[in-house]
C-alpha cells in the first residue's frame, strides 16, 4: 500500500461513493491527487486517516462529501 493519499488514489478499481463497500478507501480530491483518504464503515462513517499528533477516529462525511472510491480486493 503506497504511503501518501495521492498514490493510494490510483490503486485498485475506482467506483462512486454510493457504490463503496465497508473497508473501501474514500477520498477527497481526484485520482492522483488526492487530499485525504479515510477507510470506508458503511452509512456516512469513515475511519480518519489524521494528520500527525491527532488520534484516530469515526467521523462522518454528512457534511463534507468525499469525492470517490476505491474498492479494495
Amino acid at each position: 500500500m503506497p504511503r501518501t493519499s495521492e498514490a493510494q488514489s490510483t490503486i485498485g478499481s475506482a467506483v462512486s461513493v454510493s457504490s463503496a463497500e465497508p473497508g473501501d478507501l474514500i477520498f477527497w480530491g481526484g485520482v492522483g491527487s488526492a487530499y485525504h483518504v479515510g477507510i470506508y464503515l458503511g452509512g456516512t462513517s469513515y475511519i480518519a486517516a489524521p494528520k500527525t499528533g491527532e488520534s484516530v477516529s469515526v467521523k462522518s462525511f454528512q457534511y463534507w462529501q468525499p469525492s470517490f472510491a476505491i474498492h479494495m480486493n
